[in-house]
């Protein structure tokens, strides 16, 4: 029997303050990387993209945008916000050489070729510049979500 996956809904923006506005951590101070899959639940691929500080104390609080883009740099994909509770989109804090991480996930479909993208193109939460990730899109691998920023958490 065919699963039918059911289109995410937008939540609402997690309102921020004028001091996170003020102390984002822009694009040109982190290194943003894409960390492999992990495992998941039948159907779903998740992967983490991590937001490590190379500049000074910086603020991320929210949702990171994510788009897939072809060969010629255009849209093809882009990642729906997952629904997050108060306590997952909390202020994160980071100094120099810490990392925040925002997991997204992507559903498979046995049904229907999905675009092949060849980068993804990633806005930290509150900021306007991206980075780009180069990608080898897998043709099943469709419908993207995003979750909030998220504290690493400390080794050891």
């Amino acid at each position: 029997s065919a699963v039918a996956s059911l289109p995410l809904v937008e939540p609402p923006p997690i309102a921020v303050s004028p001091q996170v506005k003020s102390q984002s951590c822009s694009v040109d101070q982190l290194s943003v990387t894409n960390v492999p899959e992990t495992e998941g639940t039948v159907g779903r691929r998740y992967f983490d993209i991590v937001f490590t500080n190379r500049g000074g104390l910086c603020l991320m609080q929210g949702y990171p945008d994510l788009t897939g883009v072809d060969q010629s740099g255009q849209a093809v994909t882009h990642a729906q916000r997952e629904p997050a509770t108060e306590a997952e989109a909390k202020l994160v804090r980071l100094d120099h050489g810490q990392s925040a991480t925002a997991q997204y996930k992507g559903l498979l479909s046995f049904y229907k070729a999905c675009p092949k993208y060849v980068a993804i193109v990633v806005i930290p939460p509150n900021t306007t510049k991206s980075a780009r990730i180069d990608w080898d899109s897998d043709p099943w691998f469709c419908d993207f979500a995003i979750r909030p920023v998220a504290p690493d958490k400390p080794n050891g």
